[in-house]
């Protein structure tokens, strides 16, 4: 059992519906294991900034994805087909490594725009699920 720390960047509109279906019967399909999945959004969405880009703004997500339930790029590749204006900023295992492919290469490289999500605009762990590694941002 493997699980993920998937860091997403979600649009406004479907920030705003994602939360909307939190608890409802409307938490179903791919989505729900996001939603489900999503640490604490109370208190971690808070520390990270909102990113903006013209009339647009993205919220950072921070999500436990268990392989258990896929391939952790098939869960994805599914919630972006929901939907598809969300960025994938990253995705790192509990010792700190980012997640690889088959080849071993690093599955989600970290986008140019990661540091507008950041307090500070510095890439850094702002919140660390409990018992995780500090992540590798190269």
């Amino acid at each position: 059992m493997t699980y993920v720390n998937v860091w997403l960047g979600i649009p406004e509109d479907d920030h705003n519906e994602l939360n909307n279906r939190r608890g409802t019967e409307d938490n179903v399909g791919p989505a729900a294991a996001f939603v489900d999945g999503q640490l604490d959004p109370d208190v971690v969405q808070p520390m990270y900034a909102v990113r903006t880009s013209g009339p647009q703004s993205w919220h950072l997500w921070s999500v436990i994805l268990d392989e258990r339930d896929g391939a952790i790029n098939a869960q994805v590749n599914a919630f972006r087909q929901e939907f598809p204006g969300t960025q994938m900023l990253g995705a790192w295992l509990p010792d700190g490594s980012q997640l690889l492919d088959d080849q071993g290469q690093v599955m989600y490289d970290i986008p140019d725009t990661l540091d507008q999500y950041m307090p500070d605009g510095i890439i850094t762990d702002v919140n660390l699920p409990f018992g995780w590694q500090p992540r590798e941002f190269v």
